[in-house]
């Protein structure tokens, strides 16, 4: 894969500083998840249902953070599983102080702790839990990214974000038009705002326990109408390999202003609920299962089981369990309109984080 110019143009630009200013400190990193798996997709009772064997690059990210100064910092994160690059991340943050940020650009800014709170090298299997990815899908688009502006607050225990944002990262909601363009709005007629607030708790005398909420509102009408969203969790062990027991349960619900279905896509209201357990059998070794139901217009249930092997405890690298595994799961999604077969998916990960 080349070196994409926007990160080629960044790196550059913070090296080719004068003597008198600050260096800039830049740092490389990434990840790489490949995978080998076998699918059945959900089929009519009596269809013959699509079968796939194959190899896939579920993921493969570039990122490079540099602190321009104390205090002021630019990330920007490249994805290149698809035929491309994709510049998913670009973001400024801006401490103002050291309990206060504020961090503007295209991120995950405050959302179900499920999705953009779970990053990609943290998932307990080897995806995020199915009700997150449909509250993207539905939400802010596939990736959990919006063009805004984020308020953030850290204590000792709690963290808060209060978050403004366009209601999706698709490039149609990057207003980035200037006033010789041809048009000074590039066609959007939308004067509607999305605002989303997410806490989450730590509580120092309750070791390895989080608990947490987020609500949004969306007058973008992005999904053709405005929306209420919301979510809950409350975690024993948040990071894989982190505890000898692990326990999560996450809630997202979605309602839609005027309670109207849209074509082709949900009625008023989503519901959904995941409960998630692991345990370590040894050091290295983690197995895990989850168990997801969501309402909407038909009940789907989806069911995981599988392990984790951490290569980096059994090859002592320095790094923590879920930096670097190979992760195997058995996924399955049921449907419970009758005629509907379930659809299944074995797969086979190898998550390389550094």
């Amino acid at each position: 894969m080349k070196l994409h110019p926007i990160l080629l143009a960044a790196g550059l630009a913070a090296l080719a500083t004068t003597e008198t200013a600050a260096q800039p400190t830049i740092t490389w990193g990434g990840l790489v998840h490949t995978r080998y798996t076998l699918g059945q997709d959900v089929t009519p009772t009596g269809a013959d249902a699509d079968q796939r064997l194959g190899f896939g690059v579920r993921r493969a990210r570039i990122r490079m953070t540099t602190t321009v100064m104390p205090g002021t910092r630019v990330f920007f994160q490249l994805e290149g599983s698809g035929i491309g690059e994709t510049l998913i991340d670009a973001r400024l943050d801006h401490d103002l102080s050291e309990k206060a940020t504020l961090r503007m650009g295209r991120f995950l800014g405050a959302q179900p702790r499920a999705f953009g709170g779970t990053l990609v090298h943290e998932l307990d299997v080897t995806d995020r839990a199915a009700i997150a990815e449909q509250w993207a899908s539905t939400t802010r688009g596939a990736d959990g990214r919006s063009y805004g502006l984020e308020y953030q607050y850290q204590l000792a225990d709690h963290t808060l974000q209060v978050f403004a944002h366009s209601g999706n990262g698709s490039a149609a909601r990057n207003y980035r038009a200037g006033i010789s363009d041809g048009s000074e709005t590039s066609g959007v007629d939308n004067l509607g705002q999305a605002l989303a607030l997410a806490w989450k708790w730590t509580p120092g005398n309750m070791t390895g326990w989080e608990f947490g909420a987020y609500s949004g509102y969306d007058a973008t009408r992005f999904n053709g109408t405005p929306f209420f969203d919301q979510a809950v969790h409350a975690y024993y062990g948040a990071l894989p390999g982190s505890q000898p027991f692990r326990i999560k349960f996450d809630y997202i619900g979605i309602r839609y202003v005027d309670d109207r279905a849209l074509a082709g896509g949900p009625t008023g209201t989503i519901n959904g609920i995941s409960l998630m357990g692991a345990f370590l059998v040894r050091d290295d070794l983690e197995l895990f299962g989850r168990l997801e139901r969501q309402d909407a217009n038909a009940t789907q249930t989806y069911l995981a089981a599988g392990g984790s092997w951490s290569f980096s405890e059994r090859l002592g690298i320095q790094a923590p369990f879920h930096h670097n595994r190979i992760s195997l799961a058995w996924s399955y999604q049921g449907d419970s309109r009758s005629g509907i077969e379930p659809g299944h998916l074995v797969t086979a990960q190898v998550q390389v984080y550094f």
